[in-house]
């Protein structure tokens, strides 16, 4: 179990805590659409909207999607000055 004192103490060395990741045997847009309640039209229409308004970020969008890695349950632990 994790007590308060484990998490102040891993904040000293780390700056953000993050769930143990899960790793897919396939990569996240197969999981998406073929698994989950996804449709691949769905997620060409993301990639299309994040491409139209922050073009930087598609690169980025594209590495993550063919990652076969993911982190659920959006949980983190982080300081005040991190989290702002």
């Amino acid at each position: 179990m994790t007590t308060d004192e484990d998490i102040n103490n891993d904040l000293q060395h780390f700056d953000v805590i993050l769930p143990k990741p899960f790793i897919w045997p396939i990569g996240l847009d197969r999981v998406y659409y073929d698994l989950g309640e996804g449709k691949q039209k769905d997620l060409c229409a993301t990639r299309q909207a994040i491409y139209d308004l922050f073009p930087e970020y598609t690169a980025t969008f594209d590495k993550t999607i063919k990652s076969r890695k993911a982190s659920y349950c959006n949980l983190f632990v982080m300081s005040r000055e991190n989290f702002d």
